[in-house]
């Protein structure tokens, strides 16, 4: 499958007094499209069947439909980390925030 891909990501954090705070966003984006027709393979024995119309083995093949697709995801995360003014080996190690995240289904749209 051939397509595009974006994502997006912020961070920011901030410092209030012994207090560290971050906040981040992302998204992003996986789109992609097929084409892929595929024509029986034919073969003849001769030039003289080939000038007749006359196959010696027809094998249909079935290339998957053309069609388009896209996908979405979205996330956030948040509040309160650890002490700042603390050396880092004297940090709680506890999850001080929350995350969310957000990823939709796979649509995808038959072009044919």
């Amino acid at each position: 499958m051939d397509g595009q891909t974006y994502s997006f990501e912020q961070k920011l954090s901030h410092h209030i007094g012994k207090h560290s705070l971050k906040f981040g966003a992302r998204y992003g984006f996986n789109g992609g499209f097929r084409s892929n027709p595929e024509n029986p393979n034919i073969s003849f024995q001769n030039k003289a069947d080939f000038l007749a119309n006359i196959p010696s083995s027809v094998t249909p093949t079935f290339g998957s439909p053309s069609f388009t697709a896209r996908m979405y995801d979205l996330g956030y995360h948040g509040p309160p980390q650890a002490n700042a003014t603390k050396p880092l080996h004297s940090l709680p190690r506890k999850p001080g925030g929350f995350r969310v995240g957000l990823t939709t289904r796979l649509k995808w749209h038959r072009t044919t």
